[in-house]
């Protein structure tokens, strides 16, 4: 049963973050703030759904943070992007 709960929690979650992203976007589209907070959600999403889908909410510590590295590291290279390549509207 907890399994259950736990999936349809994380899949409310990612339908609210999806919304969100949504109006985030309609609120200010192309803007830099509005492209960090989806990319921020999007990441918070992911992270969510791999810690439920690949079982890791019930590991160690540990290895949680370790989750944080690749998802940090697309953060970095998400936003040297977002620098780079500037969207015009």
């Amino acid at each position: 049963m907890t399994k259950t709960t736990s999936a349809v929690c994380i899949w409310l979650g990612l339908l609210t973050a999806i919304l969100a992203e949504t109006l985030v976007y309609y609120q200010s589209p192309g803007s830099y703030l509005a492209e960090a907070v989806i990319g921020l959600l999007a990441a918070a999403s992911a992270v969510a759904a791999a810690l439920v889908s690949m079982d890791l909410k019930d590991e160690s510590q540990a290895l949680r943070y370790m989750l944080l590295v690749p998802v940090g590291l697309i953060a970095v290279l998400t936003i040297t992007m977002l620098f780079a390549y500037p969207v015009s509207f």
